[in-house]
């Protein structure tokens, strides 16, 4: 059922915004960022209990402004991870890109803000931030993208390295865990629970100014050693090749639903849209992904699942486990392609609808069983009054303690 939450009044309430990053810790609901009047670097957190918002402001360092980032939760350690995302306007964006034949409306809306690919590390005990530093690779900037908190499975064996004096040395780094001991040994004695972020997909920036999807490699990145990783994952080669997706942890399996692809620059072919394609005059912006992908953590192989019925075609839903019915997935909201329907032609460019709301105007929740022998997506029926459909919002499953 429905019902607007009458929050008490405390510390104000977060301004309105879109493509906000949040995760669950404890009871909290924690909401960093977005792009309302700019980007933003605001942080709050939502308490559960006391029905009530509040802005924190840690002293000392904090993450620049952004949006389409990402939040994962530690429950052990109480802390949360921001990754990527897209900043404020660059100052010098304004530069003439030869051989670029006139960027398309996408490239300028994009190629003129800072993406990221730092990590921060929220303590939400001592309320401060930690911008962590690495040695080794690490992933590109990107906006778009999702980072999962995975824990309780070593995910990559690593082989052993091999100092310069020729004598063996472990592949750990020398990260410290929260209570100050080294994490290298608490992990190889097997004391310490391999955790990590397990980012998928995104959009990145490349060296003509326009953007490419980061696919593969899937990077992990272990919190213990706080080091960035390859998955060496196989199977469905599609699965991460998106962005404006969201990717759910069910049990030991992480499943991908609906984004968006790469849009066609001026100066390519144009063709009329086909199937999914998503069309704002004469510009196509990409395709809209119809799949649910899955990841099994044990084996690393991607899949497709084969849902029964028509396919969700949909991108900047939100989604999460069902805190009712544990392995239903929860797709909420979002914006899917609107049917071909043809405005206007002239004698070379035709224009079709752009986009419709995935739920015609009232927020619906779609629920996914993704063990049954043959998976579909149904419609909950909801009482109460629905809020307004939503695009680039969050979304969190939650259950109190009995």
């Amino acid at each position: 059922m429905w019902r607007a939450a009458n929050l008490e009044p405390h510390n104000g309430e977060p301004p309105m915004r879109t493509h906000a990053a949040s995760c669950v810790l404890g009871s909290k609901v924690y909401v960093f960022g977005g792009l309302g009047a700019g980007a933003s670097n605001q942080l709050w957190a939502l308490d559960t209990i006391l029905h009530r918002w509040e802005r924190l402001l840690p002293p000392g360092p904090k993450p620049p402004a952004r949006s389409a980032a990402t939040l994962a939760g530690d429950d052990d350690a109480h802390a949360v991870y921001l990754f990527g995302g897209l900043g404020r306007v660059k100052r010098d964006y304004l530069k003439k890109r030869d051989g670029v034949p006139g960027a398309t409306l996408r490239t300028q809306l994009h190629a003129q803000r800072s993406m990221f690919s730092d990590v921060w590390r929220f303590d939400g005990t001592a309320k401060r931030w930690e911008e962590l530093t690495f040695i080794h690779m690490c992933p590109a900037p990107r906006r778009g993208h999702t980072a999962t908190y995975c824990s309780g499975r070593v995910l990559v064996e690593e082989p052993e390295e091999t100092s310069v004096d020729g004598t063996e040395a472990t592949s750990f780094t020398e990260a410290t865990s929260a209570d100050g001991t080294e994490a290298r040994s608490l992990v190889e004695e097997g004391a310490l629970l391999p955790k990590y972020m397990v980012v998928v997909g995104g959009a990145v920036p490349d060296p003509k100014g326009f953007e490419h999807i980061a696919g593969t490699p899937v990077w992990a990145l272990d919190l213990n050693r706080r080091k960035w990783l390859h998955l060496p994952t196989t199977g469905y080669a599609e699965a991460a090749y998106r962005f404006e997706h969201t990717t759910t942890k069910l049990g030991e399996r992480l499943f991908v639903v609906g984004g968006m692809t790469m849009p066609l620059c001026d100066g390519q072919d144009w063709k009329p849209p086909q199937g999914n394609d998503l069309v704002f005059g004469a510009m196509r912006w990409g395709r809209v992904v119809d799949d649910v992908a899955c990841l099994d953590l044990e084996t690393l192989v991607w899949s497709r699942l084969d849902v029964d019925g028509p396919p969700l075609a949909v991108r900047g839903h939100a989604a999460c486990e069902s805190p009712l019915r544990p392995g239903e997935l929860l797709v909420v909201g979002g914006r899917a392609p609107a049917s071909s329907k043809k405005l206007e032609q002239d004698s070379q460019i035709e224009f079709f609808d752009d986009e419709v709301d995935v739920d015609d105007g009232t927020l619906k929740v779609r629920a996914l069983r993704v063990d049954d022998p043959v998976p579909k997506f149904r419609i909950l029926p909801m009482a109460g009054q629905a809020p307004p459909d939503s695009y680039g919002h969050v979304c969190v499953g939650w259950r109190a303690d009995a």
